[in-house]
């Protein structure tokens, strides 16, 4: 039954396609980079050049009229981002954006490189691209072909990726603040069963991209049948939050001005981790659990005991 549900699961993850990329950069004067500006001069280096790939990945426009984007950009957790000459991050484009767009997509880095970075617009160059998640595959950005570039940064599949943390998985740890809501409130202790929804939440409209069909109001009730029978069997699983709350401050465009926005910090502590959700977690892993509702995009992180 267990190897019957997750070959179900990653039948579901077969039609998403998936590049996720560390870039090595280094800046022509030391800098603190922080993600929000890279991401910045990144969206306006693509505006630039591509109004309609800037619709379709960074805003994520659709024809459901929920913006559902196709990137993330999140930090190397190895890396510094103090005043340093050099730093790296990490980037995954899925569908759409790791297919047909891929090419403009990382011509656009480059183009944002040259914008540079912080008021006094500091410019960065990317020296090389190493793949994440698959095998590990390098390549120095100096290759004007992108033809070439793209080719050597394989294209794959969430349904690809195999469990290698083992059998002694007790944690799930997130190294940024999450912000989960229930009927409107914080969830201060989030459970297991809080974070497979989120889980399924966040994938569901990636796997409608890919198919392109309408995605239900609820998570599990076409995209993937068996997750009633998941979120049955997580409800049985000891599982306990250490954590605390945290208050950050963001900017808000549409109100104009700061605003608290109220979160938990920590992990989730399971006495088992069943076999059945294990394909969730790696994906999990590689795309988040979501956007918007959750600070830091929901990075999650699997840690052997």
């Amino acid at each position: 039954m267990i190897d019957d549900i997750a070959i179900q699961i990653r039948r579901y993850f077969e039609p998403v396609k998936v590049r996720a990329i560390r870039f090595r950069c280094v800046n022509e004067k030391p800098i603190e980079v922080t993600l929000p500006t890279l991401r910045g001069v990144w969206g306006l280096a693509l505006h630039h050049l591509d109004q309609k790939i800037y619709d379709t990945v960074f805003e994520g426009k659709n024809r459901t009229n929920q913006k559902q984007p196709l990137y993330i950009i999140r930090p190397d957790l190895n890396c510094s981002y103090k005043n340093s000459k050099t730093f790296s991050f990490e980037w995954i484009v899925w569908n759409a954006a790791a297919q047909q767009y891929f090419d403009d997509l990382l011509q656009s880095w480059k183009f944002a490189g040259l914008l540079g970075l912080g008021k006094n617009r500091v410019r960065f160059h990317i020296i090389e691209a190493e793949s994440i998640f698959v095998p590990k595959i390098r390549t120095e950005m100096t290759n004007s072909n992108r033809t070439s570039i793209s080719a050597e940064l394989p294209i794959f599949s969430p349904a690809e990726l195999q469990w290698t943390l083992g059998n002694h998985v007790r944690q799930l740890a997130f190294p940024h603040s999450i912000r989960l809501l229930q009927k409107g409130k914080l969830i201060t202790e989030p459970a297991l069963w809080n974070i497979i929804v989120a889980i399924f939440y966040r994938l569901s409209p990636m796997i409608v991209q890919s198919l392109g069909s309408i995605p239900s109001n609820r998570p599990g009730d076409d995209w993937m049948p068996c997750s009633q029978n998941i979120l049955d069997l997580i409800r049985t699983i000891p599982n306990q939050w250490h954590g605390k709350n945290v208050t950050l401050r963001r900017y808000s465009a549409r109100q104009q001005q700061e605003i608290n926005m109220n979160g938990v910090f920590g992990s989730l502590f399971v006495e088992t981790l069943p076999d059945e959700i294990k394909p969730l977690i790696l994906a999990a892993d590689l795309f988040h659990i979501g956007k918007g509702t959750i600070m830091g995009l929901g990075r999650l992180l699997p840690i052997s005991s």
